[in-house]
């Protein structure tokens, strides 16, 4: 089972199957531009998509994950959302010193998007570095 460590609940990997996040969906009233940003931060290709009688959308590949981004279906402005990217300390060194962002420590960021989401972003430790 788990040990709880303040209010989290740590599992042994081992004996639990890996759940992992595969798909991100962000909705916005100018899907492209965003799209375009998240490209450009993230140094990848920005796919555009239209699934069977669905909206053209955008999208781009991170490992095994996808994020999306559609068009908004209502007028009024979705409510930002956090989410978190671990990366390489190359890419951390480049996104630190090529965007507006808020330093939490040495190894994390914050930098909003466009739409005023917020991508908290750590640098990934290797074991070597440990």
């Amino acid at each position: 089972m788990g040990d709880q460590i303040g209010n989290a609940i740590r599992y042994d990997s081992k004996s639990m199957n890996p759940i992992g996040l595969n798909l991100v969906v962000l909705r916005s009233s100018q899907p492209k531009e965003l799209a375009v940003w998240y490209g450009k931060l993230l140094n990848r290709t920005v796919n555009e998509e239209k699934h069977s009688h669905g909206p053209l959308h955008h999208s781009l590949q991170l490992g095994d994950s996808v994020i999306e981004f559609y068009p908004q279906k209502h007028k009024a402005q979705s409510a930002p959302m956090t989410f978190g990217l671990v990366v390489s300390t190359h890419t951390f060194e480049r996104l630190s010193a090529t965007t507006t962002s808020k330093i939490l420590n040495e190894n994390s960021v914050i930098i909003n998007d466009l739409d005023n989401n917020q991508i908290i972003v750590q640098r990934r430790i290797s074991s070597k570095d440990s």
